[in-house]
């Protein structure tokens, strides 16, 4: 139960997205913040503690999943999906780590370190 739970929240939070390719755009970052803040006690009460981890490691399963669907075909080379993954955990982590931090600042950072994908 509590699986299909966790799965069904950062489902609901990619839902907004409906095209994968604003994600690395300030837009696409915005969707983003503003669906994961509407469920923010949710989430926070459902991956508390421990399960933090666990929902870093859903997020960049469900949303590589998002994009490969969305893409069919769509071969990727193992250097851009070691740098999508690196983006994802590594926004995790910065708003985790720097509580202090913007959001904004942080997508800021994200859109400069995103350019190496393309």
């Amino acid at each position: 139960l509590s699986d299909s739970i966790e799965n069904k929240i950062i489902s609901d939070c990619l839902s907004n997205i409906s095209d994968t390719n604003i994600l690395l755009s300030t837009e696409g970052l915005k969707i983003l913040e503003q669906s994961f803040n509407s469920q923010k006690d949710l989430f926070n009460v459902i991956f508390s503690g421990s399960r933090k981890d666990a929902a870093i490691h859903k997020f960049h399963d469900k949303l590589l999943d998002k994009i490969f669907s969305q893409y069919p075909g769509f071969d990727i080379s193992s250097e851009k999906k070691a740098i999508l993954t690196t983006l994802i955990y590594g926004m995790f982590q910065a708003y985790q780590v720097h509580e202090d931090v913007t959001f904004d600042t942080i997508s800021t950072c994200l859109l400069k370190l995103s350019k190496s994908l393309y």
